[in-house]
């Protein structure tokens, strides 16, 4: 969460149980199917009471600020947070300096400097616990991939790397050599960085996930295609022109042996396969599992993180306007953020035995703020 004083940053933990019942509910009888513009069965599901439980965010759990370098009083103080596993979540500031911090343990340590941070950065995290807790063990272990959102075009630089694309891995500083510890890398830019894009804005990465395993990451990214990356090599490939059907970041669920996230199309939670990339991938459902009430206006992007076993939780921020019934034409606004908990799991089989997805709403929350920046 953000602070009113800038660089500071705070982070909480909510309890599950005030987004999820303690038993899955059944699907509610009351639900209307309709297509979506992609071709799948959409699912609105409609209580029969909009039931919505104001809740307070805990207290904080850790609370930091970006360090003060910045070369000019006019530079923007900020701290950046990557999530990782395990309750573990990296922060970088404005000056690239970075720590690592363990919500468990409540344990902090230090990381390498990034090389330049990030105006609008995303990232993909490829936990390997294993690897990182056997020392005997020499491969790389846990990685955290950070990319511009929206990468400044370098036509005519001639360097194999950029600071643009770069990565955190886990591993020994020497090989065979060493104890084991988080090291920096440069990565190579996608190739449509170095090409002419006949844009007349920068290109913006609109989806990224990790893939086959952890063995490569994959961008999509609007008017260039979609590219996958080897993770060890750090090898881009052009999969195709097109782009996947999702805004943001991407999910696997073993469990379903699907990828989840938020449609293009619709702006609701769906889900496709990405284990094959020759073709672009359809989605096989999207589910709404929230009809908010008219003059409510989403006022940013919505987030979803997976939880794991098919469960989700969705936060939507939105903002109300009213007028003032003491100064007539003033309009008060308030901002608000709801957050969902919703499973998906295994329906019924139908006629040819294709197995149809099911999304099961549990609870909603309202926090009267909208200073979530990250839901992890």
């Amino acid at each position: 969460m953000s602070n009113h004083a800038p660089g500071i940053k705070s982070l909480r933990r909510i309890d599950l149980g005030r987004i999820f019942n303690p038993t899955t509910p059944g699907p509610p009888p009351n639900r209307d199917r309709s297509e979506s513009a992609a071709g799948q069965q959409d699912f609105v599901f409609r209580p029969p009471e909009f039931k919505m439980d104001i809740i307070r965010l805990p207290t904080l759990t850790f609370s930091f600020r970006a360090s003060a370098s910045a070369s000019s009083a006019s530079d923007e103080w900020k701290m950046d947070c990557f999530p990782l596993s395990d309750g573990k979540v990296m922060c970088v500031d404005q000056s690239g300096r970075g720590f690592l911090f363990d919500a468990n343990s409540r344990e902090v340590a230090t990381v390498p400097y990034l090389c330049k941070s990030k105006v609008m950065p995303i990232s993909l995290s490829i936990p390997q616990a294993d690897v990182d807790q056997d020392y005997r063990n020499y491969d790389w272990g846990s990685k955290l991939f950070l990319m511009e959102r929206m990468p400044k075009l370098e036509v005519n630089c001639s360097t194999q790397q950029s600071d643009q694309f770069e990565a955190f891995i886990y591993r020994k500083r020497i090989e065979h050599m060493g104890l084991k510890s988080w090291h920096h890398h440069l990565l190579p830019p996608p190739p449509f960085v170095h090409e002419t894009f006949n844009c007349d804005s920068r290109p913006e990465i609109t989806s990224y996930a990790v893939i086959d395993g952890g063995s490569h990451i994959c961008i999509s990214v609007e008017g260039a295609g979609t590219y996958c990356m080897h993770t060890v090599s750090h090898t881009w490939n052009r999969v195709g022109e097109w782009t996947l059907p999702f805004h943001g970041k991407i999910e696997y669920v073993p469990e379903l042996k699907l990828w989840f996230g938020i449609s293009t199309d619709s702006g609701h939670l769906a889900a496709a396969d990405l284990s094959a990339m020759d073709s672009q991938p359809q989605l096989v459902g999207t589910w709404k599992e929230l009809d908010p009430p008219a003059g409510w206006k989403e006022c940013k992007d919505s987030q979803f993180v997976s939880l794991g076993s098919g469960r989700f939780c969705i936060a939507r921020f939105f903002q109300t306007k009213t007028v003032d019934v003491h100064f007539g034409d003033e309009l008060l606004k308030e901002n608000f953020t709801v957050i969902t908990g919703v499973e998906v799991v295994n329906g019924d089989s139908s006629n040819n035995a294709k197995v149809e997805l099911q999304m099961i709403p549990h609870k909603l929350s309202r926090v009267n703020s909208t200073t979530i920046e990250a839901l992890f």
